[in-house]
């Protein structure tokens, strides 16, 4: 079973509003009996270039590329 913690929170006034998330995320797995296994180290980069493509595209369809 993998472990995490997430808290929402919120940052400015109504208009420029910076809502975001904090997250402490295991790396690993957790058994029933508590053992813990670490995951091998992998390469997440593929999927900050994902990410990324996609809040510039989010961004410049709702008109805020001025943001970027």
């Amino acid at each position: 079973q993998a472990g995490m913690v997430i808290a929402l929170q919120s940052f400015g006034e109504y208009l420029n509003a910076h809502f975001h998330i904090h997250a402490i995320v295991s790396d690993g797995l957790f058994t029933p009996a508590g053992m813990f296994y670490v995951m091998p180290k992998l390469s997440l980069k593929w999927q900050e270039e994902i990410f990324r493509v996609k809040v510039i595209k989010m961004l410049m369809r709702e008109g805020n590329w001025q943001k970027l």
